[in-house]
């Protein structure tokens, strides 16, 4: 395991360059890195649309936007490019939050010593040395605890998870309040509801948002 290889990570990479909602998640997993091991430094690479989420988190060091969704990369010699700035950084450990052969070569041509992903993807999960069964047809389980299964590859426990916290800038707390006001809220009690999901995730029917709205 990877816990016998390196007993004290200094360079975290954590790959999730996805949605909001996905990166929000991801952030116990993050605590429990830190809390866990306080001296290293940790790094995100994200959307840049979802930045903001984690700028002004204490425990990440930088967010690294992704060039793959931003275009950037967009031939054999940009991803080249791509793997030449990631090596820059000398991480020493990369964990695939979001796993997909383009990130798994990215990683692996970087020369990220320590890859941690779900083992029960393929073939991709051949380009990890440390893969980690991410059992997703338990649909009963959180994508939190699906993050923390991660971290069995760095010797921390599923069942340690760290806080949910979010350290967003004030200026972006009172463009949202803005928003709000202009839409006719009125400072009073706000439940929000997000009647969708991404992907090939199981959507809830209509009837029911409409019945949980009502109530």
């Amino acid at each position: 395991v990877l816990e016998e290889r390196v007993s004290k990570p200094k360079k975290i990479l954590i790959v999730r360059p996805d949605a909001i909602g996905d990166v929000v998640l991801m952030i116990p997993m993050l605590n429990s890195i830190k809390t866990a091991y306080p001296e290293s430094q940790l790094y995100t690479l994200q959307q840049s649309y979802t930045k903001p989420l984690l700028d002004n988190h204490p425990d990440v060091t930088e967010v690294l936007i992704d060039w793959k969704k931003s275009g950037r990369c967009r031939s054999m010699s940009d991803f080249f490019d791509y793997v030449r700035y990631i090596r820059t950084f000398k991480f020493d450990v990369v964990i695939f939050s979001y796993l997909d052969p383009f990130y798994a070569w990215l990683a692996y041509f970087a020369g990220i010593k320590h890859r941690i992903g779900d083992a029960n993807k393929f073939p991709v999960r051949f380009l990890l040395n440390t893969p980690i069964p991410q059992p997703f047809r338990q649909l009963l389980r959180h994508e939190v605890e699906q993050n923390m299964r991660l971290l069995k590859g760095l010797g921390i426990s599923e069942s340690k998870t760290g806080n949910m916290s979010l350290y967003l800038r004030d200026s972006s707390i009172q463009k949202a309040r803005e928003v709000l006001v202009d839409a006719g809220w009125k400072n009073d009690i706000l439940i929000g509801i997000h009647p969708n999901t991404g992907g090939g995730n199981r959507a809830w029917l209509p009837k029911h948002y409409a019945a949980l709205v009502d109530l």
